[in-house]
């Protein structure tokens, strides 16, 4: 303490110094007018090795802010197509599509009409959908998806009539986040609608190649065949 009984403390900013509130500068009898008494300087010394990791913890606070998607959901126009298949023929086109991109098959029910498969590797680029942005040191950086993000379709098929049936596709992007001092969490993406659209596109493609064998075409069919 100060001979006065008061407190005192010096910041350092740079290379110069400055009085904390309440602190009087007292030199002793024949020293330099531009040098502190020891209390201050002793007190100079000892703050900038505090000042710097709380520096360095707000910096990196302030940079690892998350900022949510903000890609709309998609609209039923644009997960939905309508093949003019009866339903056992649509179940069919979806099997062989899913089976084409090589996804993994998680469950299947043909009873309620429900495929959930799974890209194998991740599966899914910024192009497919927004996983939001994280505030970097630059700035605003859009959050990528790694290796270990993964991409579900839920496909369901249901019969409108004899011989059609509606297709839609429920896409689940999830990545992990890597945020400076938290506990890794996955994130939900929002689908811009591209892989949606390319599958729908294969589905209809595929469709019209579909045919029963011909053990279980009607008799119709087998007497006149086309």
């Amino acid at each position: 303490m100060p001979p006065d009984g008061g407190s005192a403390a010096l910041i350092l900013i740079g290379d110069s110094a400055m009085m904390a509130p309440g602190c009087e500068m007292k030199s002793h009898p024949g020293a330099p007018r531009n040098l502190p008494s020891h209390p201050c300087k002793l007190a100079a010394k000892r703050l900038p090795p505090l000042i710097t990791p709380i520096a360095l913890v707000w910096t990196t606070f302030v940079a690892g802010c998350f900022y949510p998607p903000r890609q709309k959901p998609l609209t039923p126009n644009r997960t939905t197509v309508i093949l003019n298949l009866p339903y056992d023929l649509a179940w069919t086109t979806v099997q062989t599509v899913v089976a084409r991109n090589g996804y993994h098959v998680v469950t299947d029910n043909p009873n309620n009409g429900t495929i959930e498969a799974q890209a194998v590797g991740g599966g899914f680029t910024l192009d497919d959908a927004d996983c939001g942005k994280l505030r970097g040191i630059g700035g605003k950086v859009k959050e990528e998806p790694d290796p270990d993000s993964s991409a579900v379709y839920d496909f369901h098929i249901e019969a409108r009539e004899p011989h059609q049936s509606l297709v839609s596709i429920e896409a689940t992007f999830t990545a992990p986040l890597h945020v400076p001092l938290h506990p890794l969490t996955d994130i939900q993406c929002v689908s811009r609608g591209r892989q949606e659209a390319r599958l729908l596109n294969e589905i209809k493609a595929e469709g019209p190649q579909e045919r029963r064998p011909v053990e279980h075409a009607t008799p119709d069919i087998l007497k006149n065949p086309s």
